[in-house]
């Protein structure tokens, strides 16, 4: 009936395209990081191949996460006598803190400032945080300023205090990161990027940056300023 043309032809039975082949390593490496996240959410189980791919995904991401977290810092935190305990000893609990107590007529409080700001873009996974001296201490001398507080585990490492004991600080960032390396409190694998005067000054990390004259002129400058300072607070 149906070549005679009485009833229609049998309509033909439509068939789901065939599943591609199955895929190997090379195409899972060619494959976009959606593509690969998606996959991963299937059951894993019976393909070695997927179920390292997937640990392997897991640690990159863990690694991300970690890295993320350590270097959250960035800038200098000024800080007052009640945020001491959680922005200095609580947080060296996980980190280095390095607080600068200071002084803003005392020129080398002001290099370390300056200096700072820098540093803490270099190593941001260190805290750096500065406060007032008269607001850390009352009636802190003037002579002993800058001082340098290093603290780690929850605790005072190191503390050098006055010009005297770190006159590299003169000679701005690269003298102020030579001070906080020999103390331990920087540690050059934690920098993620060089300071800006290592690209403009021809000095070698091995050198000598401040000759025996400069720190006399400094340490008389700052014996001079302390006392101006001391005499002026009397008043």
């Amino acid at each position: 009936m149906r070549e005679k043309g009485i009833i229609p032809p049998k309509p033909v039975e439509e068939r789901p395209p065939s599943p591609p082949p199955t895929t190997s390593g090379p195409a899972i490496e060619n494959m976009t990081d959606e593509e690969i996240d998606t996959l991963l959410e299937e059951d894993l189980d019976s393909d070695p191949i997927l179920v390292k791919l997937r640990q392997d995904r897991f640690d990159e991401l863990k690694s991300q996460q970690q890295l993320k977290n350590q270097f959250h810092y960035g800038s200098v935190y000024e800080i007052s006598k009640p945020d001491y305990q959680h922005h200095v000893t609580n947080e060296s609990l996980n980190t280095t803190v390095i607080v600068h107590m200071y002084h803003d007529s005392i020129l080398s409080c002001q290099k370390i400032n300056e200096s700072m700001n820098e540093l803490a873009q270099c190593y941001p996974s260190i805290k750096f945080v500065k406060i007032l001296a008269s607001r850390a201490v009352e009636h802190y001398p003037m002579k002993n300023l800058p001082t340098l507080l290093i603290y780690h585990h929850g605790d005072l490492q190191h503390n050098l205090v006055g010009l005297i004991s770190m006159p590299e600080v003169m000679e701005g960032v690269i003298g102020l990161e030579k001070v906080l390396t020999r103390v331990n409190a920087l540690q050059l694998d934690k920098r993620v990027q060089t300071p800006r005067e290592y690209n403009t000054n021809d000095i070698d990390d091995d050198d000598e940056i401040v000759s025996t004259r400069h720190k006399s002129i400094f340490t008389r400058n700052e014996k001079k300023n302390s006392k101006n300072d001391s005499d002026s607070d009397d008043d």
